[in-house]
């Protein structure tokens, strides 16, 4: 064929050459982006275009027109497929009350934006400083008066010199300790408002000293907080800005690295109505991890008899929810890590949880979730690869996120290959126990939920997809099973109010893309 080929007229050659580039070139433009980790591509946003770094290359293509571009930055939610929003102005009223609310709390943590004076006479601390509530840090590990400026601005200053320190918020007062030298007088200790006089005579090491014996104590209770204190002299205006916090406790387990995996894993699985699967899920696992703890959650009207000896089985009120019996599987795990499986999924000799461990345990990077690879096998035997990598590109505007939910990562995990950095991922993940613990569940979600919470872990969760774990998934829906898990496939409009209420509770005011689960 590749002889025949080659011996075609050079016009059939050309006509094919363009028939194959064309084909490419309109894959190219509506693919809006979509890259494969297993290219070794690396996902970048940068002005309309995307950045694709490769092996061998680095190429920059242009692929949406600015029309497009403007319509992905908009937060118009006409009603097409996949696009939710706006909510109704009844909705968005009652949102806005508990947003202002959230906003409240929020603005005492955010990290705020210190803006350093040039030539400024102080060496000082703009941020990271932080005390725990009603305790004192010293000033001086925060501050200290630059030589040359000292000695410039007091030979040309022959008055007596003024120093203001103040508490912007009132969340904290001035202390000295020890005993101070003829040189200074101060006006305001133990207030939130310091004034310090100076006598012409004073040279920068005295000053330092004086800094050295002036402590910041927090008089506020609160476990986080930031307060600002404001410094004045010689015309200059600086800000130290005060984390108070209440730092909690370590939280630690008492395990190492050579410990067997059963002391560090525990696999939690939510099961309705499905009493089948869940035995030989559990059948599958004891192949594999014989002494490994499963903990399984139930809500089906019929509780069931397990004689598993590591197996713990809690029995749940009818039809609770999905989400619900998944915090109670959560909130019973006593390991460092638990493994997320779905009651119908088998363990095979690819399920090497060994490979997970490996990348929550390693030392040069930072990972929450790690997730696999899941081949579903239909009924007939027709079997099917299922990877989910989703990311959600999204900005603020009129108040709300706009969300684009895309088939895309964010590149490779340093050293793993074969893995990429993502927002969302399949139902089949080991995670760190605190973090997604933190996170939680959202009970509401009843029937159905998947990215929700990855929508609550955003910003609290990294997490990961590689491709060197699987399980098998073997989809069953007996008896009223399907009526009860599949509402939203037959009445759709519960997933949109399943939407509707994400868009709610995350104040998003458009959201496309947005396929089910």
């Amino acid at each position: 064929m590749y002889i025949e080929t080659m011996l075609l007229p050079w016009k059939v050659h050309a006509l094919l050459a363009y028939f194959l580039l064309s084909v490419a070139l309109i894959i190219q433009f509506y693919g809006r982006g979509r890259l494969s980790a297993t290219n070794n591509e690396l996902y970048t946003r940068n002005i309309g275009h995307y950045n694709r770094d490769l092996e061998t290359s680095s190429v920059s293509v242009l692929i949406t027109t600015r029309r497009e571009r403007d319509e992905e930055q908009s937060c118009d939610c006409e009603k097409r497929k996949h696009t939710y929003g706006p909510l109704n102005e009844s909705a968005r009223l009652r949102r806005q009350n508990q947003l202002e609310e959230w906003h409240r709390l929020e603005k005492e943590t955010l990290e705020p934006t210190v803006m350093c004076p040039p030539t400024s006479p102080f060496s000082f601390v703009g941020g990271g400083t932080t005390v725990e509530p009603l305790q004192r840090i010293n000033m001086a590990t925060m501050l200290a008066v630059d030589n040359d400026h000292w000695n410039y601005h007091q030979q040309n200053n022959k008055s007596k010199t003024k120093i203001k320190i103040i508490s912007t918020k009132s969340y904290g007062i001035f202390e000295v300790a020890g005993e101070l030298l003829n040189q200074f007088s101060l006006i305001g200790i133990d207030s939130s408002s310091l004034t310090i006089v100076v006598r012409p005579s004073t040279n920068v090491d005295e000053i330092n000293a004086l800094f050295a014996s002036l402590y910041y104590r927090s008089v506020k209770y609160d476990i986080q907080i930031r307060d600002i204190v404001s410094i004045e002299m010689f015309g200059y205006t600086i800000e130290i800005h005060i984390r108070v916090q209440r730092k909690p406790f370590p939280r630690l387990y008492d395990v190492s690295r050579d410990d067997h995996i059963s002391k560090k894993i525990t696999i939690i699985t939510k099961t309705f109505m499905r009493a089948s699967s869940l035995f030989e899920l559990i059948k599958s696992v004891r192949i594999f991890y014989p002494n490994i703890t499963i903990v399984v959650a139930d809500d089906s009207r019929i509780p069931l008899n397990i004689t598993d000896a590591y197996t713990k089985y809690y029995v749940m009120p009818f039809a609770e929810g999905w989400f619900a019996g998944r915090n109670l599987a959560l909130s019973q795990v006593r390991t460092k890590y638990f493994l997320w499986v779905d009651d119908d999924f088998i363990f095979s000799k690819d399920t090497k949880l060994e490979k997970f461990l490996e990348k929550l345990e390693a030392n040069h990077v930072n990972v929450d979730i790690v997730s696999g690879v899941v081949h579903v096998e239909y009924y007939g035997g027709h079997k099917s690869y299922k990877q989910t990598n989703k990311t959600y590109e999204r900005f603020y505007k009129d108040g709300g996120y706009c969300v684009h939910q895309k088939e895309s990562n964010y590149g490779q995990l340093d050293g793993f290959p074969q893995c990429v950095k993502t927002d969302n991922v399949l139902n089949f993940f080991m995670a760190k126990t605190i973090p997604a613990r933190r996170v939680g569940f959202d009970p509401a979600l009843e029937r159905v939920g998947h990215f929700e919470f990855f929508w609550d872990g955003l910003g609290q969760l990294r997490v990961i997809a590689c491709d060197d774990v699987s399980v098998l998934h073997r989809p069953r829906a007996p008896g009223k099973y399907y009526s009860y898990r599949y509402e939203e496939d037959l009445n759709h409009s519960v997933y949109e109010n399943r939407m509707l209420y994400s868009m709610f509770k995350n104040n998003l005011n458009c959201v496309k893309g947005m396929y089910k689960f």
